[in-house]
């Protein structure tokens, strides 16, 4: 019954989805059952459902599930932008935990020099390439770490890399380009040019054909910048502009107004003096990569959670142990002493928590531990042939008096014949 989920959502049979579940329970995400099966559903849309299969690379497999817990319930990111993440990825020939990696090293230049939280930094980019099309991370994410670069870049004009990529298709059409530009020209008496003179439609068309982003982000921000009285005070050539960029007219006005903000916000004035760091961080990128303890420790430290969240995802952990003790490699007897020893770390864990946020969701994490302890404790007593010590009563993390007498034994002490006052 607790695998019915996996029958429906891959069509296998019973016996298919218990030993699929099996290898399912075996990965520690500590998120439960419900999630973990719902993450598999995930992962068997992307993968045609070869997920399944039993002679599938197991470490890629579990890697997988990972990347789709820490995208979908550490970054909230929906069940469609996660598994476009992941098919991004691959796209470029990268796992969806190397794609992260790489967000966070960029995320983390950003979040010094902006004085951002480097998780909330981490969510923008991931869910802005998430939301982009695959012929779009394709042609700007070809060069590690340029394409998370630009969609902060974007951000600072209130629009995506898809947005600009539209642009830079737009000007491909040669004689239209330069044809609309020409009017717009003699509409102004004033030429869209870049810092050092040249053509700035031509120096988008080019950053278009070779994929970067970052330039495009940075022509559009010039443009905004040297021609906004044009913007404001002709209509006519506020039109022409629209049709240059491919972009509607009220968009190039919000585009405009939210690059004014975030200048007097002093932001753009700050990715500037970074721009620097990340250059060598993209030169770092593409020389090494990232490791698998860098991008461990990203998913570890990124997480949008609340505490109580948090408490609550691992405390639903210890119902998958003891579901599938039967399942779990070493027997019943093992599962339940790993679900004892989670039990006394949650508790310890909120107990810490309580110290400092007396929240109602806490206290009420606190009362349904406890009642997992005593869920425990039936599971203790019927898991065949184990000798599992299982920690009762007050369920204190620091005790370590506990009495080993699965086979009987007299017990004396304080509390009742139907207390828990005795381990």
């Amino acid at each position: 019954d607790a695998n019915k989920d996996l029958n429906e959502s891959f069509g296998m049979s019973s016996a298919g989805a218990y030993n699929f579940s099996k290898s399912l329970r075996d990965i520690d995400v500590s998120i439960g059952d419900e999630k973990l099966l719902k993450y598999a559903a995930s992962l068997g849309k992307l993968t045609g459902g070869y997920i399944t299969s039993t002679k599938a690379d197991k470490d890629f497999k579990i890697e997988l599930v990972k990347t789709q817990t820490f995208l979908q319930n550490n970054l909230k990111l929906s069940d469609e932008q996660a598994q476009k993440f992941e098919l991004n990825a691959a796209n470029l020939g990268r796992t969806g935990a190397e794609s992260i990696g790489m967000i966070g090293k960029v995320a983390a230049t950003f979040s010094d020099a902006l004085g951002m939280d480097q998780t909330q930094v981490i969510t923008q980019i991931s869910k802005d390439i998430a939301d982009m099309g695959a012929d779009t991370v394709a042609q700007f994410g070809r060069i590690p770490g340029q394409l998370e670069q630009a969609t902060m870049k974007a951000r600072l004009l209130g629009v995506t890399m898809e947005d600009l990529s539209k642009s830079g298709e737009t000007m491909l059409n040669i004689e239209s380009s330069v044809g609309a530009e020409m009017e717009y020209q003699l509409l102004t008496g004033k030429r869209m040019l870049t810092q050092d003179g040249k053509s700035l439609t031509n120096a988008f068309r080019t950053a278009q054909l070779q994929g970067n982003g970052v330039k495009q982000a940075e022509l559009m921000q010039q443009y905004l910048e040297d021609h906004g009285d044009e913007l404001d005070n002709n209509f006519l050539a506020r039109k022409k502009a629209s049709e240059i960029f491919g972009i509607d007219a009220a968009k190039l006005m919000e585009m405009k107004g939210t690059l004014q903000l975030t200048k007097r916000l002093g932001v753009t004035k700050l990715v500037q003096d970074a721009q620097g760091d990340l250059d060598v961080l993209q030169a770092q990128l593409k020389a090494e990569g990232v490791s698998k303890d860098d991008i461990a420790e990203i998913i570890k430290s990124s997480d949008t959670r609340t505490p109580a969240a948090i408490a609550a995802d691992k405390l639903t952990s210890l119902d998958k142990k003891i579901t599938g003790a039967g399942q779990i490699d070493g027997g019943g007897a093992k599962a339940v002493r790993e679900a004892n020893t989670e039990i006394n770390r949650t508790l310890s864990f909120a107990v810490d928590i309580q110290k400092s946020l007396s929240s109602p969701e806490l206290l009420q994490t606190l009362g349904s531990i406890k009642l997992f302890a005593d869920q425990l404790g039936v599971a203790k007593g019927t898991a065949a042939g184990t000798t599992a010590t299982v920690t009762g009563g007050t369920f204190n993390p620091t005790s370590t008096e506990v009495k080993t007498l699965a086979s009987g034994g007299y017990i004396s002490g304080p509390g009742t014949g139907t207390s828990d006052s005795i381990p």
